[in-house]
């Protein structure tokens, strides 16, 4: 499982289509759908 950490994440579909990932303490900002089609992600403060 890949980790992204304390990163911004901006623009439509930041992480489309991502599989396998650990996500913590990273921002969502301007865009949609950020996960849309992704699979196998947790999510930590966020």
């Amino acid at each position: 499982m890949e980790n992204i950490s304390r990163e911004l994440l901006t623009g439509e579909r930041a992480l489309f289509n991502s599989n396998d990932l650990h996500v913590t303490e990273c921002v969502f900002d301007k865009g949609e759908s950020p996960l849309k089609e992704s699979s196998n992600i947790e999510v930590d403060e966020c």
